[in-house]
């Protein structure tokens, strides 16, 4: 598993060999699957250096939004026009531009 996701791509797994030497582990060896690297059928995980690190170069994150986009234009214009916050407990355009993009753990 990878700390980071959401994972777009993998560029480059690297690791120090048991001889010292940086090696770069083949892309046909693994894909990407739900946030982790997956060997393929048939592959091993070369051996590495004892105490060394596994390097993953990778691609993460999401595309921008155009609703997410639009809702930070507004709320920055909303802060340089007013300059002072006004509380609202009202449902406000922003609301409505970001309520399908909220995440909830």
């Amino acid at each position: 598993m990878l700390p980071v996701v959401p994972v777009i791509d993998v560029t480059a797994v690297t690791y120090t060999d048991a001889a010292g030497d940086e090696q770069t582990v083949d892309e046909s060896a693994y894909e990407v699957v739900n946030g982790g690297l997956v060997l393929l059928y048939g592959q091993n995980w070369p051996a590495k250096q004892f105490g060394s690190r596994i390097t993953v170069s990778a691609t993460v994150g999401r595309a921008p939004e155009p609703e997410v986009r639009h809702a930070m234009l507004l709320l920055i214009s909303d802060m340089y026009e007013r300059r002072e916050p006004e509380p609202s407990t009202e449902r406000s355009t922003l609301d409505d531009l970001l309520a399908n993009h909220r995440e909830y753990s």
